[in-house]
């Protein structure tokens, strides 16, 4: 059976489906959509749903949020501010806005539509969550 994170953003945020089950695959892929606490990841502290470092936590969390100590919500937050992040990023290269680019802005690089283990397990999170393809609109 898969848990199901409860999205919080539809209340302040308007988000589209497809970036619902965007946070729902990370959440499972990346802690199995269990609030870690501060963990080792390779080479640098990750911490909670999305395995955020504290670069990245700094890039993208909501005002007064705290690396470490920020609630579900300011998360999710966080993270949809990344995607739509990443998705820029690759739109503006000319690169295509799948699960794999996303995947691979997430998770460090190189930002390239090819598959690797980590959107391979993104993939499957995809099929399991509800998305139908990999494509995320622009």
């Amino acid at each position: 059976m898969i848990a199901t994170l409860v999205i919080h953003v539809n209340l302040h945020v308007p988000v589209s489906k497809d970036e619902k089950r965007l946070l729902r695959t990370f959440a499972q892929v990346e802690s199995g959509n269990h609030n870690l606490p501060p963990y080792a990841d390779g080479y640098e502290q990750a911490w909670g749903l999305y395995g955020f470092h504290r670069g990245r936590w700094k890039e993208c969390a909501p005002d007064g949020a705290e690396w470490g100590k920020a609630t579900p919500l300011q998360q999710d937050l966080a993270m949809l501010k990344a995607l739509r992040r990443y998705s820029r990023h690759c739109w503006r290269r000319g690169i295509p806005v799948t699960l794999n680019t996303i995947g691979r802005c997430h998770n460090g690089g190189p930002v390239i539509n090819k598959p690797n283990a980590y959107t391979r397990r993104l993939a499957a999170a995809w099929k399991r969550v509800g998305g139908s393809n990999q494509k995320k609109g622009r």
